[in-house]
């Protein structure tokens, strides 16, 4: 119990920190301004931390604990990682706004995920997961997969799509694809 404890903190830690990069990233280009937040009741839900953490919980069971877990025990790691990027993107599809990006992103997501279930367990991945999205959303205000919003103020895309994510968010910037696959790159030095 510990250990999850442990890993979750951590990849709360960095979960948080990759997308405040992907913000100061986006602020120092001026790529975005920050607005008066938009009170989309649709937003406000999804946003919120507690349903975040449900969501999340879940998905990590999934994506992670069994695909990775599991199926890495039936027969390779490689496998179940690999199944694990898949199945996750295939699930996200339905949020829209798909693109190279998106795929891109998803992956390197993904990737960081697995990397923190691997090293930390189902806690690391948790945390990871769990520290990017209430950042994402329920403090920073980007917009959600088509919906605006913000709880204090919005993260309002004013430069090109490919570079901010535009209405799909940062999952579809070219800047998160940067921060993630540099996280990912160090994270992979330091752990093996």
């Amino acid at each position: 119990m510990q250990q999850h404890a442990s890993g979750f903190v951590v990849g709360l830690l960095n979960g948080g920190c990759v997308i405040l990069a992907v913000a100061l990233g986006l602020l120092a280009l001026r790529a975005v301004v920050v607005s008066p937040p938009v009170m989309d009741q649709d937003y406000l839900l999804y946003s919120s931390p507690v349903l975040m953490l449900v969501v999340v919980a879940i998905e990590e069971l999934v994506f992670r604990s069994f695909l990775v877990g599991w199926v890495s025990g039936k027969t390779t790691v490689t496998a179940g990682v690999l199944l694990s990027v898949a199945v996750d993107y295939l699930l996200h599809i339905p949020n829209g706004g798909q693109t190279v990006l998106t795929l891109v992103n998803s992956v390197l997501f993904s990737l960081s995920a697995c990397l923190f279930y691997l090293r930390l367990g189902y806690g690391g991945a948790l945390g990871f997961h769990y520290g990017w999205n209430p950042v994402q959303w329920t403090l920073l205000g980007f917009p959600m997969y088509g919906r605006t919003g913000g709880r204090w103020f919005t993260l309002e895309p004013v430069a090109a799509g490919w570079l901010t994510g535009a209405a799909y968010g940062p999952e579809n910037s070219l800047i998160t694809a940067l921060v993630l696959a540099a996280g990912l790159a160090l994270w992979f030095r330091k752990w093996w």
